[in-house]
């Protein structure tokens, strides 16, 4: 399935995306992981919604989300942090190689980024080696880390540079293939568990099923 992303001028990301450049993109709505609990039921019990847009340099991606409980006791970059709170997680792959980034953003602007230069390399040590080069910015519309209220949900921004992805020869330009997931990880007191959503859609909860990916068309 691809998912056409359009050109766009050099955005400044704030967390809300409030830049009138994103009017220019698709919005594409987060779906329910296959495999889930029971209860969480067969819908999906907070939604979200994911755009892109990429100029000569960046690519951007801007996620929006409900949430009734936005947490997350994580307090450093380059860590596990779907593992502490809620995150959302990049995945991006050039088609006709191997290697893929794995890239985190969180409601308390937090940043990962890891590296596999195959997927039989998840969870190498060394793939978590370096440091965030994107930049994010969120924007929460409630009380942070406070279980006891209610929340509306909370947005993020990711500023990408495209050299990330073109550092080992790829090109992140129209006319090449891309493949992609957005993944969110869902902690709230008032789901029975924590939700996952993706976009695109995958079958099993496992971020990894590369064969399962969207396409992107970078116009």
């Amino acid at each position: 399935m691809s998912f056409v992303v359009e050109t766009c001028n050099d955005l400044t990301i704030d967390g809300a995306l409030t830049s009138p450049e994103w009017q220019k993109a698709q919005i594409w709505e987060f779906s329910r992981v296959g495999t889930r609990p029971s209860e969480l039921g067969l819908d999906l019990n907070e939604k979200g919604s994911v755009r892109m847009l990429h100029s000569e340099k960046f690519l951007y991606i801007g996620v929006t989300m409900e949430d009734s409980d936005v947490v997350q006791q994580g307090t450093k970059d380059q860590t596990h942090l779907y593992a502490s709170g809620d995150t959302v997680e990049v995945f991006l792959k050039p088609a006709d190689d191997t290697y893929y980034w794995e890239l985190y953003g969180t409601p308390n602007e937090l940043r990962t980024q890891f590296f596999y230069p195959s997927r039989s390399y998840v969870f190498l040590p060394k793939s978590a080696d370096g440091h965030p080069e994107f930049e994010v910015k969120a924007k929460i519309n409630g009380t942070f880390n406070d279980w006891q209220t209610i929340d509306r949900g909370w947005s993020i921004e990711f500023k990408i540079p495209k050299s990330i992805p073109e550092q080992y020869g790829a090109k992140f330009r129209a006319g090449h293939s891309w493949q992609f997931l957005i993944a969110r990880q869902n902690y709230s007191r008032r789901l029975p568990f924590k939700e996952l959503s993706t976009v695109p859609a995958i079958a099993e909860s496992d971020f990894h099923l590369i064969r399962q990916y969207g396409l992107l068309e970078l116009r």
